[in-house]
């Protein structure tokens, strides 16, 4: 089953979350801004992608968010 998200169209969850794991090695930057950039550039909700990231970049995301303050203790 593939993932179609804007123009591009990812296979499974895994060719997404490396995607956006490559995008911000690239551009110096968290996957939490890369996440939001591809959203932002591919005019898609985050809610949206949100089925399309596998469990590593969820748990990369999750230490993103508490570092920066964003998760709920």
């Amino acid at each position: 089953m593939s993932t179609t998200l804007s123009k591009k169209v990812f296979q499974t969850s895994n060719d997404f979350s490396l995607y956006i794991e490559q995008k911000a090695l690239e551009d110096g930057t968290s996957c939490y801004h890369a996440l939001l950039n591809f959203c932002e550039e591919n005019e898609v909700d985050p809610e949206d992608v949100a089925k399309s990231v596998n469990k590593q970049l969820k748990e990369k995301l999750a230490v993103e968010f508490a570092e920066l303050g964003l998760l709920k203790s």
